[in-house]
């Protein structure tokens, strides 16, 4: 049975701050992470999926008693890989991480979840999940901004590797050709976890590496280790952009004729 928890107004916001977080969701609706002091039994990280409520499960009593929304969450155990999130994500496989599934819960909110800072809903995740002194911990954002090494070499290969492009990269390209580089379309097509085919994905990919490679430029995303530090403190920093000598293009290249 998922745990339901009623997070009450007493909390104190300077305590939930004290929990550092590294890197940054894309989507704070809708993101994964881990933190290195919580493992399964044999040493594996547990990985935690966050979800903003929907409403649906607010029941009247919630709602009377003041309730005006509510985090959800699930707890995966196991070699978890960010392929297996990719894949999860896309529609392509759930089953894979979802016979991984050990736990999940609600927290329930007085205030809008949109009002919450990344730090205060995982704060409240951990919390909810069990773990003692959470702003003691340190979180890793594996959906975001920031691609997280540790974890990436779980599995999935930095762009630029011996083994080629990782699946992030490319499917991160893909949306971005797709969405023609517009921030808010894309920010659209992920909350709405718009399904795209790796048939798609591989096509958008090729397209647009062809395009960039006769420019002699390279694509960079926004999980790649050396995206750009000043495009990280952009309040909407492109998913993807151009680079060619010491230019950057943040829109797609049209394949050329």
């Amino acid at each position: 049975m998922k745990n339901v928890n009623t997070t009450k107004k007493t909390d104190v916001k300077a305590v939930m701050n004290k929990i550092k977080v590294i890197g940054e969701p894309i989507d704070k609706s809708d993101f994964w992470f881990y933190t290195e002091e919580i493992t399964d039994e044999k040493g594996n990280p547990t990985v935690f999926h966050v979800q903003e409520g929907t409403g649906d499960n607010l029941l009247d009593e919630d709602i009377e008693e003041g309730f005006t929304d509510y985090i959800y969450y699930d707890i995966f155990d196991g070699e978890i890989t960010y392929q297996m999130i990719d894949a999860y994500e896309s529609g392509d496989d759930q089953d894979t991480l979802e016979d991984m599934e050990s736990d999940g819960g609600m927290v329930l909110l007085y205030n809008a979840y949109v009002d919450l800072t990344v730090q205060q809903i995982c704060w409240k995740v951990l919390n909810m999940s069990g773990a003692e002194h959470p702003e003691n911990l340190t979180v890793r954002i594996l959906s975001g901004k920031q691609a997280d090494e540790k974890f990436l070499s779980r599995g999935s290969k930095k762009n630029g590797g011996k083994n080629g492009p990782s699946s992030v990269h490319k499917l991160l390209v893909a949306i971005w050709v797709k969405n023609k580089g517009n921030y808010p379309q894309i920010l659209r097509f992920l909350k709405m976890k718009t399904p795209i085919s790796q048939e798609e994905i591989e096509s958008l990919f090729n397209m647009e590496e062809e395009a960039v490679s006769k420019l002699g430029g390279r694509i960079v995303t926004i999980m790649d280790e050396d995206y750009s530090d000043s495009y990280k403190k952009k309040i909407n920093p492109p998913f993807c952009y151009v680079e060619k000598d010491n230019l950057r293009f943040d829109a797609p290249i049209m394949p050329l004729k």
